[in-house]
């Protein structure tokens, strides 16, 4: 019996010319540059692979299907004048960890927007059993009207039967039934990853800070779950333990989620 693919078979659009300008950011696979459409004259990003690495089908598979006011744009691939491959993404002002990591931490009242238009994303991401599978700061953006939206999918997967396998993401973030076992897991990973990327608004640095890599993975072993900063309110802590909830059948989804009343009868304007 012949194995279907779950991503249909990609048909590039003719790829428009671009010329890169300064460098926006840099991650283990890929640069990210400001480019210009020299046709269009339109402004965007672009993510250009490393040397060593392919254009993922994948990744512009789940990237072309995409279409919500939280999930970074994208607008098509093109070839450099050098052979190289790239993603032209909406371009955006910044990362929200270069937000938190200037101002040491966010205050509630902003913590509160980012989440309720992250939780949305992702609520949209696992209504199409898409699994982004590193949540996190470094991978959420901020437009020029400062709205948050879910970046890099590289790792994002469509899954099967609710259930994935392989161990990706950051080591951090990752929920223990992706970090402990050799098992299957699904869409609630992301729901941990996101509690973990509320604590890492909260205080500034990423959840487990000061702990080493072995300490870290005892602790999860254990049981322990990353501490939540002190200060913050009830309704908060609350949200951040359902979705540290260990059990992953337990653990409430992305839309139960954004009913909690930590984002009830509050502004969410930042």
């Amino acid at each position: 019996m012949t194995h279907q693919s779950p991503y249909p078979a990609y048909c590039p659009s003719p790829r428009p010319r671009v010329v890169l300008c300064e460098k926006l950011g840099c991650g283990s696979y890929s640069v990210v540059y400001r480019g210009e459409n020299t046709q269009t004259g339109q402004q965007v990003a672009v993510k250009v692979l490393h040397d060593d690495e392919r254009l993922s089908p994948k990744e512009v598979s789940v990237l072309s299907r995409l279409d919500h006011e939280h999930i970074v744009k994208y607008i098509g691939t093109t070839t450099l004048g050098d052979g190289r491959a790239g993603i032209l993404l909406e371009l955006m002002k910044c990362s929200l960890a270069s937000v938190i990591k200037e101002s040491n931490g966010l205050d509630e009242s902003k913590l509160r927007v980012y989440t309720r238009q992250i939780l949305s994303g992702l609520e949209y991401l696992h209504r199409m059993n898409i699994v982004h599978r590193d949540v996190k700061c470094g991978n959420i953006l901020l437009d020029p009207n400062g709205k948050a939206k879910l970046a890099d999918f590289g790792l994002a997967k469509k899954i099967d039967y609710s259930v994935a396998k392989s161990c990706k993401g950051t080591f951090v973030y990752m929920a223990p039934e992706v970090l402990l076992t050799e098992g299957t897991y699904g869409l609630a990973a992301d729901v941990w990853s996101l509690g973990c990327t509320v604590i890492e608004m909260a205080c500034g640095k990423p959840p487990w800070s000061g702990f080493g890599m072995m300490p870290f993975y005892e602790r999860m072993r254990d049981g322990c779950s990353p501490p939540i900063p002190p200060k913050m309110s009830t309704e908060a802590v609350s949200f951040i333990k359902l979705c540290l909830t260990r059990d992953p059948r337990r653990r409430p989804s992305a839309a139960a989620l954004l009913s909690h009343p930590f984002f009830q009868e509050r502004s969410l304007k930042v």
